[in-house]
């Protein structure tokens, strides 16, 4: 995701008493919700410093590409940077800008402070001290926040409500976070972006879910909760790193047993053993055990399938592929694809341009959307007409286009109603030309509009119950049912056009193990195809949810995938992948 980058570290070192606080620290923190993890002592906390200006580096070089508005930014410290002489409800008055309507009550009470409102901080406890800076914090209106362990000192069992009050916050703004913590569970359930930090050092930075799921070493993956790298061993199971959630120990008579375990409410920590060898196993916590069962250690399904060349079962005649053009010195991406007429293929690329291709990879025309500021747009289809309709999606809303790239009309707003939207990024179309957007966010739902853009229903809501969606990322229509990618819950959920939720897509009875699918289309024949950003394959299925193959795997060759975002496919049935990563888009011919 191509989003604007708020600061730019470059070769920063910090000095302390010992040892160096910060060593040659190159990262960069764009626009989202990043957090900084790492164990006391780890530089978090200094890094913070220095992205405030409450700290200059020793060396090196910081660039900060926020707007200077009345308050660019805005940092919650450790220590809470309460006043001492004012009471909680001057805190929240005293920041609000000029021309803003915050209630300061209102938002002490969203933070269970309405009773303190006229206490000072020295009669507040640690707790209340620590929401009471962040509901200021939340009283500037600042776009970007800075925080250092926010909420450290709050019962766990009322922490989520306040940050989702906080995330709800900053999604109406299109605001950005950067906050430390130690708490590998905040990070996970709270940030896209992640910065892992030792001693000084940047371990990892990236998109926290591929961090979490693939880190490079054992201390990066300490940092974000248990798992189990396995080396050697004879369960017959690919050497790797696995999450506990990955890993299901199943009684067996095998020659290994269960010396001890113990249960840590997500997941089961085990120790087995024959009469050669012993492991200790992070494993799944739905896994029935006891002391001296005879056990065998396993994937659960949807682990199975990973990115090895086995996996590439299906083949094509021809591959060949296309870069997207350069956007001044850096060269984009594609994010979305769909066929159009007379051969065309409309790319989506995280330069916020929209580019027309002709069959053979040859750019016809481009252009640029209407506002990229905020973030690029993730949909697109095509009507019959030929116009283009893209979900733009940080502006919550549809532009369509004429053919030419001149803005036809637009659709949509911010919000929680229906016609409102918050994060669009699916977009297609059926037989009659009604429009069906997915979003995710706070909304998780799909809504049914017609071609001009008039609301007519709207269906699901998040969780991971079946009818449920967590990042619906794209849709196919066919027959009157709509195939919608549910991305976050690894599944295909089919529903009827009117919103009825039907079932889940099987193979014989068990759900297909997809590992983040983000996009999903149907050929001539009838077969659907979808594409996987985390196991960077394709998968082919038939309608009724029969696994037919893969193709693809990790990697940089023309049978490999980079974090594939979209796909489209022709009449022809040559299939188009936005191979996301890898910056170029694939063309898959038999």
């Amino acid at each position: 995701m191509d989003q604007q980058v708020l600061w730019q570290l470059t070769d920063i070192s910090k000095i302390g008493f010992k040892a160096k606080r910060l060593d040659s620290i190159y990262c960069q923190f764009t626009q989202g919700i990043t957090a900084i993890i790492g164990e006391s002592g780890a530089g978090k906390s200094t890094l913070i410093n220095l992205l405030s200006r409450m700290e200059l580096p020793d060396s090196g070089e910081i660039n900060c590409n926020i707007k200077q508005e009345a308050c660019p930014f805005y940092i919650v410290p450790q220590d809470f940077g309460l006043w001492a002489h004012m009471t909680a409800i001057k805190h929240i008055e005293q920041v609000i800008p000029k021309d803003h309507s915050i209630d300061a009550s209102a938002l002490l009470k969203k933070f269970d402070l309405e009773h303190k409102a006229h206490e000072y901080p020295e009669f507040l406890s640690q707790g209340e001290c620590s929401r009471l800076s962040l509901a200021r914090a939340i009283a500037t209106d600042s776009k970007v926040l800075i925080m250092d362990e926010p909420l450290a000192n709050v019962d766990r069992g009322r922490k989520d409500k306040y940050w989702n009050f906080l995330l709800k916050h900053l999604q109406s703004l299109s605001g950005s976070l950067i906050f430390s913590t130690h708490d590998s569970s905040e990070a996970l359930a709270y940030s896209n972006k992640v910065v892992c930090m030792q001693k000084g050092q940047i371990l990892a930075s990236g998109q926290t879910i591929n961090i979490y799921q693939n880190p490079k070493t054992p201390e990066i993956s300490k940092l974000l909760g248990p798992g189990t790298w396995l080396k050697e061993n004879p369960f017959e199971i690919q050497p790797g790193f696995y999450r506990p959630e990955a890993i299901t120990l199943q009684e067996s008579e095998s020659d290994f047993s269960i010396n001890q375990t113990r249960f840590f409410g997500t997941f089961n920590k085990s120790e087995i053993s024959n009469d050669s060898e012993s492991f200790k196993i992070f494993h799944s916590a739905s896994d029935k055990v006891a002391n001296g069962m005879k056990v065998i250690l396993a994937l659960l399904m949807i682990f199975l399938v990973s990115c090895s060349e086995q996996q590439s079962t299906l083949s094509f005649k021809e591959i060949t592929s296309w870069n997207i053009p350069s956007a001044g010195q850096r060269l984009p991406g594609p994010r979305a694809i769909t066929c159009g007429q007379n051969g065309e293929v409309i790319v989506l690329d995280d330069a916020g341009r929209v580019l027309v291709y002709d069959s053979q990879g040859e750019l016809k025309r481009k252009w640029k959307m209407p506002e990229t500021e905020l973030g690029h747009p993730e949909g697109v289809t095509v009507f019959n007409d030929g116009k283009i309709a893209v979900a733009d999606t940080h502006y919550a809303r549809v532009v369509v286009f004429n053919p030419d790239g001149t803005v036809a009309y637009k659709f949509g707003s911010r919000g929680d109603q229906p016609g409102q939207f918050y994060s669009p990024v699916g977009i297609s179309l059926d037989k009659e030309q009604n429009i069906y957007i997915c979003e995710y966010g706070f909304n998780d739902r799909v809504q049914k509009f017609s071609k001009e853009g008039k609301f007519i229903v709207s269906f699901g809501k998040s969780g991971v119950e079946p009818g449920n969606m967590q990042r619906a990322s794209d849709m196919v229509w066919t027959d009157g049912k709509l195939y919608v990618a549910d991305a976050v819950n690894n599944r295909i959920q089919v529903f009827s056009d009117d919103g009825k939720f039907l079932h889940i897509l099987k193979n014989q009875g068990a759900e297909i193990p997809f590992y983040l699918p983000y996009d999903i289309d149907q050929d001539p024949n009838g077969y659907l195809w979808t594409v996987e950003y985390a196991n960077c394959r394709l998968t082919k299925t038939t309608i009724s949810g029969e696994v037919l193959g893969y193709f693809g795997k990790a990697g940089t060759e023309l049978n490999c995938f980079n974090n594939p975002w979209g796909l489209g496919i022709d009449q022809e049935g040559t299939i188009y992948v936005a191979d996301t990563a890898n910056r170029r888009v694939v063309v898959l011919r038999n």
